[in-house]
């Protein structure tokens, strides 16, 4: 079989002759065009893996994903989710917080050199792809409380590149820009303003980088992943020494402290009772001090919910996702619904002594059946949608990697040789409107562009006119014998031959005649006759032959009714 055009432009180039010559991917043209942009000068493709309705290449620099509209580059070393499975070899990878699968590479038919380019986590931690990297390269580890705490904080897909020890808390660093998780009895996540004011970059023994946050210094340190804070820096700004943010009259402030320990740990101490109920509590309005019975907030909009509770002078309102999926939920997000609460309707408690906690979850979506129950996704209707746009939708609501189909042959497309990006939705299953749990993957009938959904009926082919039936050959008829008269014949000549030859006197006419005619009959029932066979005509019955080869013959009377000659047996 010829080479395709991707596959003589991969074999022309040096970067990728080896493994153009040896894999079996099928990379389309327009991929193949984009690989040799992506590579760097002398950067060899070690394999070709599928990665869903894409491809990918593993280098010894980098791992470069070829889907979507442009390449992307992870940075080895990888983070390995999951090592070879199933009989095709697939390996889970952690990128940018989502988890991918790569297979079928001839090359690395086993994923071991996939692996190889990597850490691979395991346990509860890595359940989460984004914290997976940190968890792989990372000594800190992050409790439980504060691990919940952080990914209700993170948005979908933001993953964290490093972290460090915050005082009693840590720090973690996402591409998104800063989190701090402090306090150590119920652990608060809370988003530094973008970009990160850094006061010092390395300070002590520690190399502590220093960062000021609302008007306090903030010492990170302790993260194998960004020893110097290099990662750090790039995400904020070092302040100059004239900036308004730095702290000021610190040196009077520590020796007012020295001199008045007393006074100075009565008021440490009521500054960490403020800042804990600052930062577990959002502050409702003040009210009558007496208890009430809790309204039924369930299928409100979060919002006005919200402000409705705080009407009614909570001691603090919270929000929380419904669902397993521990998103953040603000208080002030539009298009979330209240799905539970808690205290529960119809409770009576106090406002001012009590926090009403509101779980909601977006409107696109159903409630959970039970409160952090698995997330219930509408299923959206997706027929005439090109099949980018569609899975971008899916992914959304957070059904990735939907199956592709083909809407005539019934085929799956995912890991073929065809890019189906633009190809459009026919039919898709679950039906737009139903309500599936996740993890669920849908799947999508696709047609290519121009063509329509239905396949068209052949036109029908003439029904071929059937063959007559032959004519039955006619039965030979039976060949005519001749009559056998003969018989009488002779027996009439002998006597009138023997009539004749005595015709001299009347006396012995008679006899003679009488002789000769007895003569005639005997030599006519007793005679070779050539004409005689078995089977023919005869008569009279009882009439007595001899065939032309000498054997005796008799004339019988058939079924039929009429003689024929036989053999004599005697």
């Amino acid at each position: 079989m010829s080479p395709t055009a991707a596959q003589r432009l991969l074999r022309d180039d040096p970067r990728t002759a080896e493994v153009a010559a040896r894999e079996v991917v099928p990379l389309p043209l327009r991929r193949a065009e984009a690989l040799l942009r992506t590579l760097r000068s002398g950067e060899r493709v070690l394999a070709l893996y599928h990665q869903g309705l894409g491809y990918a290449a593993l280098t010894r620099d980098a791992l470069i994903l070829l889907s979507g509209e442009a390449p992307s580059r992870v940075v080895r070393p990888l983070v390995i989710l999951r090592p070879a499975y199933s009989g095709a070899s697939r390996v889970d990878v952690s990128v940018n917080g989502l988890a991918i699968t790569l297979w079928g590479s001839r090359i690395d038919a086993s994923g071991e050199l996939l692996q190889g380019t990597g850490t691979t986590v395991s346990g509860s931690s890595a359940d989460d792809p984004r914290l997976a990297d940190v968890v792989a390269g990372e000594r800190i580890s992050l409790p439980d409380d504060h691990k919940k705490a952080l990914l209700a904080e993170l948005e979908p897909g933001e993953s964290v590149r490093s972290l460090y020890q915050c005082g009693w808390g840590y720090a973690a660093l996402t591409g998104n820009g800063l989190v701090l998780v402090r306090n150590l009895m119920a652990p608060k996540a809370t988003r530094v303003p973008e970009p990160v004011s850094i006061l010092r970059r390395e300070s002590g023994i520690l190399n502590a980088a220093v960062i000021v946050v609302d008007g306090k210094e903030y010492r990170l340190h302790g993260s194998r992943l960004d020893p110097k804070g290099e990662l750090l820096a790039e995400s904020g700004q070092l302040l100059p020494a004239d900036s308004s943010l730095r702290p000021r009259g610190r040196a009077r402030l520590s020796a007012w402290v020295r001199r008045r320990p007393v006074l100075a740990s009565l008021i440490a101490a009521a500054m960490v009772s403020a800042a804990w109920n600052a930062g577990h509590e959002t502050p409702a309005r003040a009210g009558a001090d007496h208890a009430v019975v809790v309204p039924d907030f369930k299928g409100a909009a979060l919002t006005t919910a919200v402000a409705d509770a705080r009407r009614q002078s909570w001691m603090k309102v919270t929000t929380a996702d419904a669902s397993s999926s521990f998103r953040r939920v603000p208080a002030s997000a539009p298009g979330f619904r209240v799905c539970f609460q808690s205290p529960s309707h119809a409770e009576t408690v106090r406002p001012s002594a009590s926090a009403l906690t509101l779980y909601a979850v977006p409107e696109k979506e159903a409630c959970p059946t039970r409160l952090l129950a698995l997330r219930r996704i509408v299923m959206p209707g997706l027929v005439g949608e090109r099949y980018d746009r569609a899975s971008r939708l899916l992914g959304d609501l957070g059904l990735e990697h939907p199956a592709a189909w083909h809407a005539y042959t019934g085929q799956r497309l995912d890991g073929g040789s065809r890019d189906v990006d633009d190809w459009r939705v026919c039919r898709q299953q679950p039906e737009p409107d139903h309500e599936v749990s996740l993890p669920t993957q849908p799947g999508l009938w696709l047609i290519g562009p121009g063509d329509q959904c239905t396949k068209p009926s052949p036109k029908p082919k003439p029904k071929p006119k059937p063959k007559p039936k032959p004519k039955p050959k006619p039965k030979p008829k039976p060949k005519p014998q001749p009559r056998t008269g003969g018989t009488s014949g002779s027996t009439s000549a002998g006597g009138t031959s023997g009539g004749t030859s005595a015709g001299g006197t009347s006396g012995g006419g008679s006899t003679g005649g009488s002789t000769g005619g007895s003569s005639g009959t005997t030599g006519g029932t007793t005679g070779s006759r050539p004409g005689i066979q078995f089977g023919g005509y005869c008569s009279p019955v009882g009439a007595i032959a001899t065939t032309a080869d000498g054997r005796p013959a008799k004339c019988f009377m058939g079924r039929d009714g009429r003689a024929r000659w036989g053999y004599n047996s005697g």
